[in-house]
């Protein structure tokens, strides 16, 4: 019974031998021990990003390649065009980084308020710069500021509204200038509506309004204001009564139309100027025939059209002639003919030729005038005087101007030896000299007596009768 074998023991035995380890070298590695920490290399970077512990291994046992992925050539298609650039100062990307400041821009593609992806910096939309100072609203400030003159504050509130309506649509400058530019036309409007109230109250709205255009003066109008000498049919003027106060008297108008140079379609305001200058000499003596009637310090002032004037047409290409003073004055020099005698008509139409070439004396000096200028003059005085002295002797006078005339012809001869004199003058000091005796003859001392026998003014008024 001790001799047979136990069959579990012997399969233990066996068991035991089969799972006994194997001799020689195909005996397994024994593990190395573990140690809880290494220290790293020397040479490692303690501020390195760590080893990403899910990074698939190398080696054998790494995942085979994909048979189907692009190739390194393969097509790349082109970065966008509209990225925003990246900022050369943002925080570099890394388990570091810090967060971008609160309320920055979303990066494309994320909801507003949420950061951008790790790693990629933030972008804000950069700025437009202000395009200078809007146009209107500088014109807005200027018509403001101008203000009153041809009612400029209504365009200085209409500019200035339209600016602020165009800076809030554009990057541009001005609000200021705008907003300055509404607020001096507004008070503008408030003193205008304020002056007519007034003026409505007391009754004097006419001041306002009836003012006369320029182109409706006719002869006989007294004129408030003073027109400024020469110059252009650009005003409206003031008619008062002539026996108020006033600085000017229309005496009549000449028409302009026929004077052109050069075939151009404006003559131009110095040919206009003489043109108009010479022809109210003529209309003078009609509206005053006696020159001792008008006022010593008297001028005669001649309005002409303008450019635009003209080209509007013939009904303004007319010249206005003007006895303008420098003080008021409340009297007409309108000369009624009906009043006067016979014997006082007909010297005054003697002698009205002569005095309208008189108060042609050229104005130049005798050495600067242009050729001829003096000459030519001279041969006028010596017709008109001449023609005065026929009416003279053919006209019927009574006993006391008849005593008189003789001593007038004689002084006229006088006049017109020295204008013979002047016209054949080729040296500009005997020229000069024969200037100073025919002054001397024109209307002297005989002529004074003539005009007393006919009981006549002797000299010349003054500007305000006497009363005043």
């Amino acid at each position: 019974m001790s001799s047979e074998s136990d069959p579990s023991s012997s399969s233990s035995s066996a068991g035991s031998a089969d799972w006994s380890p194997p001799s020689g070298n195909d005996s397994a590695p024994e593990p190395a021990a573990s140690t809880p920490y290494e220290p790293p290399p020397a040479d490692a970077n303690p501020y390195a990003t760590p080893a990403d512990p899910y990074t698939p291994p190398t080696g054998p046992y790494a995942t085979p390649a994909n048979p189907y992925a692009p190739s390194a050539d393969s097509y790349v298609p082109p970065s966008d065009p509209y990225t925003p650039p990246a900022d050369p100062y943002a925080q570099q990307a890394g388990p570091y980084a810090q967060p971008g400041p609160p309320g920055a821009a979303p990066y494309p593609g994320q909801w507003a308020g949420a950061p951008a992806p790790y790693g990629q910096p933030y972008w804000t939309a950069p700025q437009v710069p202000a395009q200078g100072t809007n146009g209107l609203a500088i014109t807005s400030l200027v018509l403001g500021i101008l203000g009153f003159g041809c009612f400029l504050w209504v365009l200085g509130l209409g500019f200035g509204i339209g600016a602020l309506r165009q800076i809030r649509r554009r990057p541009q400058q001005g609000k200021g200038l705008a907003v300055a530019g509404i607020v001096i036309s507004c008070l503008w409007a408030v003193l205008t509506i304020g002056l007519v109230g007034v003026l409505v109250a007391k009754g004097d709205l006419d001041s306002i309004t009836s003012q006369t255009n320029v182109f409706s003066l006719q002869p006989g109008d007294c004129l408030k204001e003073k027109t400024g000498g020469q110059g252009q049919l650009s005003r409206r003027f003031t008619v008062v009564p002539c026996t108020e106060p006033h600085y000017g008297e229309v005496f009549g108008t000449v028409p302009l139309s026929a004077v052109q140079e050069n075939g151009s379609s404006y003559p131009g305001e110095k040919v206009l100027e003489e043109a108009a200058a010479k022809a109210c000499v003529r209309r003078q003596y009609e509206y005053a025939a006696d020159y001792l009637a008008i006022p010593r310090g008297m001028e005669v002032s001649t309005l002409y059209p303008d450019r635009t004037s003209w080209k509007a047409g013939t009904s303004k290409r007319f010249g206005l002639c003007l006895f303008e003073s420098k003080e008021t004055t409340t009297r007409t020099l309108h000369q009624d003919y009906a009043a006067a005698t016979s014997e006082q008509h007909s010297y005054l139409t003697a002698s009205t030729e002569l005095d309208q070439v008189l108060d042609q004396w050229p104005l130049d000096d005798p050495a600067d005038a242009a050729p001829g200028a003096y000459q030519d003059w001279a041969r006028q005085v010596v017709s008109a005087a001449e023609a005065e002295k026929s009416q003279l002797r053919l006209s019927p006078w009574t006993d006391g101007p008849a005593a008189k005339v003789g001593p007038l012809q004689a002084e006229l001869d006088q006049v017109i030896a020295h204008a013979e004199k002047i016209r054949k003058a080729t040296d500009p000091t005997v020229l000069e000299d024969e200037l100073l005796e025919l002054e001397d003859y024109v209307r002297g001392p005989a002529d004074t007596e003539f005009r007393a026998a006919l009981k006549l003014p002797t000299s010349y008024p003054d500007a305000r009768p006497a009363s005043v």
